[in-house]
């Protein structure tokens, strides 16, 4: 049996055909939502070519609960790790013996592979949130670290001495 010529369409279109109920029939003629189309015309939205619009379309609470999940996991990492390693990173600004152990103990950490990582906390702590959230808080703390520590350090003793001298304060001038 032979196949009629398929028309392109555009996906802008196909999109919207599919949100307001009209397919496209394999032969590329437009069927308006509620007509019924004949056995063997193999309608479709056109949607199944495009993998990942399909996808979106059809699973828009489970891909919006996914990219929830996703972001809450990330700003929890991110924040432990900056409660963790911002004010180490100042008193390794501060402490040149501080700075050597505190970098190489981050260090170490972060040279085990992340996936290492995740297996080594998924046997303490099973599957779900909290491994993933440890392993992506021990990457996160090497750069905060080191970026604070450098940070600190680079301030011009100029600079320090203009803070000091229009009066800011020791917190003001951190």
């Amino acid at each position: 049996m032979q196949q009629a010529p398929r028309i392109a369409i555009g996906r802008a279109d196909l999109a919207s055909c599919a949100g307001h109920g009209i397919g496209v029939a394999r032969s590329g003629c437009i069927i308006p939502a509620g007509a019924r189309s004949r056995p063997g015309d193999n309608v479709t939205t056109g949607l199944e070519e495009f993998g990942a619009a399909a996808y979106l379309m059809s699973n828009q609470e489970r891909f919006a609960a996914a990219v929830s999940a996703h972001v809450t996991l990330s700003l929890a990492a991110l924040l432990i790790g900056l409660a963790v390693c911002l004010p180490l990173g100042i008193l390794a600004a501060r402490s040149s013996r501080i700075a050597f152990w505190s970098i190489n103990a981050v260090s170490v950490v972060r040279v085990i592979p992340s996936l290492g990582i995740l297996v080594l906390v998924l046997a303490v702590l099973g599957f779900g949130f909290a491994p993933t959230l440890v392993a992506l808080t021990v990457l996160a703390c090497l750069p905060i670290l080191i970026n604070t520590c450098v940070a600190c350090r680079d301030v011009s003793p100029a600079v320090r001495e203009v803070a000091v001298g229009i009066g800011m304060t020791p917190r003001q001038i951190l």
